[in-house]
């Protein structure tokens, strides 16, 4: 029989949404984590194990197991209390990357979600930051922007669409004509 969500305990999104303790910051990272580590991590999160039921624990397991392929032992795991570490790190300072992987309908890695997670985009996702941080206004004049250039070139491919179908009914209309002769 399936055990119920509670039995399996908060997920590590709900345990860093629900600490009241922010003022303090990230605790500082014990590790040094490979660019492979960090990918295998960016994987999981795109897969949204940090999302499920379980916790902490299980997203070390998940991590665990894809660093460990073909070794056995757990000599090489990593310690659950630095994956807890830069999960904290990582789902309080990268929060765009965050909340666009969240977004995406599939589940598996792409190149965007790869390139906003190497970024560091000071986003807090706050209402203050979108009216008073001028991100509104930005968003919206590059939107009437690309309206007004979308619309340009539309009027000039449809012109050159035209008079080359001009042309081609011309080509036709000369090969398929009947040959008259001269009397």
């Amino acid at each position: 029989m399936p055990r119920s969500p509670k039995e399996h305990g908060p997920s590590v999104a709900d345990i860093i949404a629900a600490e009241t303790n922010a003022d303090r910051g990230p605790p500082p990272l014990r590790r040094h984590w490979t660019p492979f580590e960090m990918d295998t991590v960016l994987a999981l999160l795109c897969k949204g194990v940090h999302r499920r039921r379980g916790g902490l624990l299980t997203f070390a397991t998940h991590l665990n197991e894809a660093l460990a392929i073909g070794y056995r032992g757990q000599d090489r795991d990593i310690e659950l209390e630095d994956v807890e570490a830069m999960l904290r790190v990582v789902l309080r300072e990268k929060k765009a990357a965050i909340a666009l992987i969240e977004r995406q309908p599939t589940n598996h890695i792409t190149r965007t979600q790869k390139r906003a997670f190497a970024r560091s985009i000071p986003f807090d996702g706050s209402l203050r930051e979108w009216v008073s941080g001028g991100r509104k206004e930005r968003e919206e004049k590059a939107e009437r922007r690309n309206k007004e250039r979308g619309k340009g070139k539309g009027k000039e491919m449809k012109r050159a669409g035209a008079a080359a179908t001009e042309r081609k009914l011309d080509k036709r209309e000369a090969i398929t004509a009947p040959m008259t002769t001269n009397p």
